[in-house]
């Protein structure tokens, strides 16, 4: 095999990212992308204490995956995953835009990467990493990204409090006593309303992107005209808009 010192065969790489917590670990020394040390020579690398441990399941719909047993191709292909338990989304993209014979071969059996941080980028809720296979003749190019969740645990807490979302019912019911329908939100119904919202704005189908703040699920979900979360609403993208 003609790869050089320095880098993670494709196994070795695949199992550090099933390993990996980004959430967890320091952005400018990661487990993932630092090289472990020969046996013997310096302290083995690992994740740190409290680290999750994925359980990822496929994004079938964001991927394009090979078909069984097919030679690698210039198209490149790309997996999209998500973790069961705490809900990060990593994408691995694979690229042969300069690969005259990717691997494996006769040569080299094996996928060796190699560093590209010129690649890398980092922002407020997601972060990448590069890496170019060292083989002559592949030169594949490797990218595993990550998207933290959206939501904090601290914004979860105050979406789903049973106290709150008491309070804002006791408060729209004393003033609006004659209005009907209205009842107390569950956790789950606050979540699955603040989902429906955000799909449906993104959906260019919709002509109407807009609805009365004091929408009666909407109150009892956000507060009264949203106030209890009107925060994390607008950091989301919600705006309110006074008509006339």
């Amino acid at each position: 095999m003609t790869a050089i010192a320095g880098g993670k065969t494709a196994p070795k790489l695949v199992n550090d990212f099933l390993r990996f917590d980004p959430i967890n670990s320091d952005r400018n020394a990661t487990f993932l992308t630092s090289i472990t040390p020969p046996a013997g020579e310096g302290q083995q690398l690992a994740p740190p204490q409290g680290s999750c441990q994925h359980e990822y399941t496929t994004k079938h719909s964001q991927s394009l995956l090979p078909p069984l047993d097919a030679r690698a191709s210039g198209e490149g292909y790309k997996l999209a995953v998500c973790c069961k338990k705490c809900r990060i989304h990593a994408d691995i993209d694979i690229s042969y835009d300069f690969s005259e014979q990717p691997c494996p071969t006769a040569q080299d059996p094996l996928h060796h990467f190699l560093r590209r941080e010129d690649v890398d980028t980092t922002g407020s809720d997601r972060i990448q990493y590069g890496w170019q296979c060292s083989a002559r003749l592949c030169r594949a190019q490797l990218k595993i990204g990550y998207r933290t969740q959206r939501l904090s645990p601290e914004e979860r807490m105050a979406l789903t409090d049973t106290e709150r979302l008491k309070r804002a019912y006791e408060t729209m019911l004393a003033s609006q006593p004659n209005r009907e329908g209205l009842k107390q939100a569950t956790p789950i119904d606050v979540l699955s309303r603040l989902r429906k919202y955000v799909k449906d704005s993104l959906n260019p189908e919709h002509s109407r992107r807009s609805f009365p703040a004091d929408n009666k699920r909407f109150g009892e979900a956000f507060g009264v005209y949203g106030r209890d979360c009107s925060t994390l609403l607008t950091r989301l993208g919600f705006r309110y808009v006074v008509s006339g």
